[in-house]
């Protein structure tokens, strides 16, 4: 078995908690986060690399001090590999020029910014700590950095948000020229504030307009449909998160964090006092059979506009999936949700949308 080449590394802190969000984060502490990053810095000096790609994900990583962030070098830098794309999630309002300058130093040349949107009625809803304007200043330090592989970050079914507002949105990322823009539909999760506060969310049809509009757009102006939430100029596509829609094997660290290797899939507790003192540290582990690992393959890959090869993927999983699924698929297609073109199975635009549904058609 080839050993995993992604690494995922969770950074649970955040300087403000937003209502909406349900990931695994705290509330900054410096103190806290010390312990947390030295627990981190343990787990990570246990790994062999190199890896292809290390994703720094939270909460929010920028929220982080310089000092803090530099202690994970050593084990950054012998980890690594040469061409490695290293990504980190930030929040416009957590970064400086000073912190620019350490993410370079640790080897960072992948950035992901949590833009949402431009309106600053939308920016205050979402409890977001920035304007717009803070983003362009961040832009212009990464890019006077050498960080050029930018990412932003769009939200929409936002209570009050229209077509008109989503689409200055996207014209705003086009005109700031980044390389890719991913998605993200506002979901009310339970045991958020939003939820507490009885939010509710945009209907489906709405979403779906939402949605269209910025497949459209977007497209129109150059970017590539790679995946169901992401679209690439430049051929600049997450390499990191190619690597879990291809289904390839993956280590991560840090509280709440998961793996796959093989067959097993893991995933941490993200009960703080439980990782800290490695007490229950996992909280899941899951041995996927036969027919888990087929859907997932069908879960992931299908995400992707190139789709499956189901040729390959029989031969890897030694199971012929066109007489498997002869009915799901023929469903599918007379839906207009799946494309076969070969041996690839796509989805359409519309299966792309109604993916959920498409999913259910393969469910175990």
């Amino acid at each position: 078995m080839n050993k995993p080449k992604a690494l995922y590394i969770h950074i649970p802190f955040c300087k403000h908690i937003c209502g909406y969000c349900d990931f695994m984060k705290v509330k900054y502490n410096a103190e806290l986060a010390d312990v947390v990053l030295a627990r981190i810095n343990a787990d990570l000096a246990l790994l062999q690399g190199p890896f292809k790609t290390i994703y720094f994900g939270g909460g929010t990583p920028s929220s982080l001090s310089n000092k803090q962030l530099m202690t994970l070098k050593p084990n950054l830098m012998r980890l690594k590999a040469l061409d490695c794309e290293m990504t980190m999630e930030v929040n416009p309002e957590t970064l400086t020029q000073a912190k620019v300058e350490t993410m370079v130093e640790l080897g960072v040349n992948r950035v992901s910014v949590g833009v949402q949107a431009i309106q600053s009625h939308l920016l205050r809803y979402l409890e977001r700590q920035h304007s717009y304007e803070d983003v362009l200043h961040v832009l212009n330090l990464l890019r006077q950095a050498g960080i050029t592989n930018v990412s932003f970050d769009a939200m929409y079914g936002i209570e009050n948000q229209t077509l008109a507002d989503f689409e200055a949105t996207l014209q705003a990322f086009v005109d700031a020229e980044v390389d890719h823009v991913s998605l993200y539909a506002l979901t009310i999760e339970p045991n958020t504030k939003f939820a507490r506060m009885n939010v509710q969310p945009v209907d489906n049809e709405l979403e779906g307009q939402f949605y269209e509009l910025a497949s459209n757009f977007l497209q129109a102006h150059g970017y590539e449909h790679y995946e169901v939430s992401a679209f690439a100029k430049n051929k600049r596509y997450s390499a990191h998160n190619l690597a879990y829609w291809h289904y390839d094997d993956f280590i991560g660290v840090g509280p709440g964090a998961a793996s796959k290797v093989g067959n097993v899939r893991t995933t941490n507790s993200g009960n703080l006092h439980h990782y800290l003192n490695q007490t229950h540290l996992i909280s899941e582990q899951v041995v996927l059979d036969d027919e888990d690992l087929l859907f997932e393959h069908f879960m992931m890959g299908l995400r992707l506009s190139e789709g499956i090869d189901i040729k390959a993927l029989s031969k890897k999983l030694k199971v012929d999936v066109f007489l498997k699924h002869k009915v799901a698929l023929q469903k599918g297609i007379e839906k207009g949700w799946l494309v076969p073109e070969g041996d690839q199975l796509k989805t359409s635009t519309q299966g792309r949308l109604f993916l959920h549904d498409v999913l259910l058609l393969f469910m175990p």
